[in-house]
């Protein structure tokens, strides 16, 4: 923890004192740094009588500046006293009544301030705070009961050492009070430095365990899939019922081990349930029941964004209407409700409306009666079920009143709205770059991708470019510096908006991202951390593995690494993102279920396809010639008579060269052109990106040409006649390399890479 010294006085004594104050932390810090235990630690002022978060960009801490407790902003300490961290976070309002019970029953006011630092903690802002604090929670349970990951309490020793956690409960509050009066003895102290010891490494163990000593491989990874796929289908009894994003982003991969059909069948579960917003689209946070009938009404962009992009990836694999109208609802929700004047999503929407969890969704008959009348409720509870606390669910039914839950929205839109937390986060807004660049794929819709285009240059202009990127913004504040998960997910954003438009600056802009990802958070040892030195330290620098609420940071850069390597074709990236999820190897076979992003990352990087060896044949499916490397991947490697698939030929051309455009209007020089030498594949007209102009010394004209990394995707569809069986799909490239003073003669590659179609 990083702590800032402010010591009052003017007179030499207090100077003197100043100084040896100063020394004696240097002294104790450098001892707890060779201990391998915590960063080097200053000293916050004591009590100066002011509010110390008003200042603060979190609403949940905002929302303190007036508590009887005197609430620091993370970083406060001193020498002497116990640190009490409350961990919390925006949408949870329904929980202030637990959390002020539990700290009034406390001690509250001066005597607390004089015996502890108090500290509160956003969970959106310090993400690594709360998963220190969750992790020690876990470690300090006495029993065996659910933990969740906010609101929580943390109890430190005055240099940072986690002593106990625990969520906010009687019992919690009995056992905190112990352990702050045994600080106040020698003996206590002496105890509890003990215990810090073993909480710390245990703590370390599990936020950024040993890198596995075994290289993940296709056998390991066929049997993480199953393992995960069998505990979707039996989900814990008596847990909290929330979308298992990684879990369905490995189930709808384009590798053979995926099983979109289970996807379909969870998502229609998803949006069939309590979690939906029936009425005006997108989804709440998570439910109390594991049948997702009993809501928390908090609405998370995040969560949202992974949704639609599950939707709209299912749609692509299998149509179906339901799905389909679930994923442009919530997309509008979000364009409708989310979206902020410069065009950046803002982060969620409180549960409480009034003092009244839910107040805004919930309904009654009589409601629903007044507003619709007799024949249109009748209509409308065909399709729709109203359960006892007024929760609309949609009925396993083909008849369809979406018209009636619009009619609906509108009585609805006459309700006080739940407060919204306005900060812009990157990690969630690349994702839901992400889903608008699906939905515009998967139902060809152009606003979609315009948007998207307007929310990548809006949240790269306001947090900064890759070199210092920020975690968010709220308003024109800029919150503190990015996380390994803002860099990877939004990454992520960019690469699947680069492959909607075929645009290159969004490809170069993710993979500068990356680039500084790799720079600022790659542990030599394998995996990347979630911090970086920008952070104020936590206990430990952990690395982001298990999923919880969405992707983990490693599982998303893992994914974000090959994606950019499938559209560079610099296999480094591969490469870096194998030994991304091979340095988790022990927790993915102690635990598949709790970091599936890392899985589906590894399913796409080495899962085989469910036939023999690969074609062996004459032509690479990657090859360099001079300046230029060319490269051909399919978007599926296995597709049935009649689907459609893509074919990516990515062209990496070093500078000063470029390769004069397609179709280009010079008649003296060869323009590009990718043809698809397979008479028995329906094949459409290949899409080429934009060109550039350069101003040539042997023309007068300019000429328009490809530079630097561009791809050209060739859509193909099987034919119903087509032969099942393991074939290759070839493609032949032409070029003309020219730079400012010359061109070369023109040039043709083949390039090949294994099909399949199954029976």
């Amino acid at each position: 923890m990083s702590m800032t010294p402010a010591i009052t006085g003017s007179s030499k004594e207090s100077e003197a004192r100043r100084v040896s104050i100063r020394a004696a932390i240097v002294k104790r810090a450098l001892i707890a740094c060779i201990a391998g235990l915590v960063g080097p630690a200053t000293i916050a002022p004591a009590h100066e009588g002011g509010r110390r978060l008003e200042k603060e960009t979190s609403p949940y801490l905002l929302d303190h500046v007036h508590d009887e407790i005197e609430w620091h902003p993370w970083g406060a300490a001193d020498d002497k006293r116990l640190i009490l961290v409350s961990i919390g976070r925006f949408g949870l309002q329904s929980l202030r009544r637990i959390e002020n019970e539990f700290f009034a029953l406390l001690d509250p006011g001066e005597d607390l301030n004089r015996r502890l630092v108090c500290i509160k903690v956003d969970y959106d802002e310090r993400p690594d705070v709360a998963a220190a604090a969750y992790a020690v929670a876990r470690l300090s349970r006495e029993t065996p009961v659910t933990i969740p990951r906010a609101p929580l309490v943390l109890l430190l020793l005055p240099d940072g050492r986690p002593v106990w956690g625990a969520p906010l409960a009687p019992e919690s509050r009995a056992r905190l009070l112990l352990l702050v009066r045994d600080h106040e003895n020698e003996a206590g102290r002496r105890a509890l430095c003990s215990r810090a010891m073993g909480i710390t490494a245990a703590t370390r163990e599990i936020l950024a365990p040993a890198p596995g000593q075994r290289e993940i491989d296709a056998t390991i990874v066929s049997s993480l899939t199953k393992r995960v796929m069998e505990n979707a289908r039996r989900p814990r009894a008596g847990a909290t019922f929330r979308p298992a994003h990684g879990a369905l982003r490995l189930m709808l991969g384009e590798h053979l081990r995926s099983n979109p059909a289970m996807a379909q069948e969870l998502l229609l579960k998803i949006t069939r349930s309590g979690l939906h917003d029936q009425i005006g689209g997108g989804f709440h946070h998570e439910a109390i029941d594991e049948n997702g009938r009993l809501p928390r009404f908090e609405k998370r962009l995040g969560d949202n964004a992974l949704l639609a992009w599950a939707l709209s990836r299912s749609h692509r694999k299998a149509a179906n209407p339901l799905l389909r109208q679930a994923a442009l609802n919530t997309l509008a929700w979000a364009r409708r409700e989310m979206l902020d004047p410069n065009a950046g999503f803002t982060a969620a929407l409180d549960a409480e409306t009034d003092g009244v969890e839910g107040g805004y969704y919930l309904w009654t008959r009589n409601e629903i009666l007044g507003a619709l009348g007799r024949d249109k409720t009748a209509r409308l509870f065909g399709s729709y079920e109203l359960g006892p606390r007024g929760v609309l669910y949609r009925r396993d039914a083909p008849a369809d009143a979406s018209d009636l839950a619009s009619e609906l929205r509108e009585q609805r839109n006459r309700r006080l709205r739940p407060s919204a937390d306005t900060r812009v986060f990157a990690d969630a807004n690349g994702l839901m770059i992400s889903a608008l660049a699906a939905a515009s794929r998967a139902f060809d819709t152009k606003a979609d991708r315009d948007l998207a285009r307007r929310v990548a240059r809006s949240v790269l202009e306001r947090l900064g470019p890759p070199a210092s990127l920020r975690h968010g913004a709220r308003g024109a504040v800029a919150l503190g510096p990015a996380f390994l998960t803002d860099h990877a997910a939004l990454s992520l954003g960019l690469l699947d908006l680069h492959e909607a438009t075929n645009e290159s600056r969004w490809l170069n802009m993710a993979r500068d991202l990356i680039d500084e990802a790799i720079r600022r958070f790659l542990d030599a040892r394998g995996g990347f951390f979630e911090t970086d030195a920008a952070h104020e330290p936590v206990v430990i620098r952990m690395k982001s593995f298990e999923d919880g609420e969405g992707l983990s940071g490693n599982g998303a850069m893992a994914l974000a690494l090959h994606r950019l390597a499938y559209f560079t074709g610099e296999t480094r990236y591969d490469d870096l993102a194998l030994r991304t999820v091979s340095a988790f190897y022990g927790r993915l076979e102690a635990d598949p279920a709790s970091a599936t992003a890392l899985i589906a990352a590894a399913a796409e990087l080495v899962a085989p396809p469910a036939t023999p060896s690969p074609i062996a044949g004459a032509h690479p499916s990657r090859t360099e010639r001079g300046p230029v490397t060319a490269r051909v991947a399919l978007s599926r490697i296995s597709a049935r008579r009649g689907e459609t698939f893509e074919a990516r030929i990515s062209l990496a051309i070093a500078k000063p060269w470029s390769v004069v455009a397609a179709q280009s209007e010079s008649k003296d020089l060869a323009s590009l052109i990718v043809a698809i030498l397979d008479p028995e594949l329906t094949v459409g007209s290949p899409n080429y990106p934009l060109p550039v102009t350069i101003e040539p010394a042997f023309d007068e004209k300019p000429l328009a040409v490809h530079a630097g990394h561009i791809a050209i995707v060739a859509p193909l569809r099987v034919p119903d006649s087509a032969p099942p069986g393991e074939r290759p799909v070839r493609v032949r490239v032409r070029y003309q390399l020219c730079d400012r003073h010359e061109c070369r003669p023109p040039e043709s590659v083949v390039l090949e890479t294994p099909f399949f179609i199954p029976e």
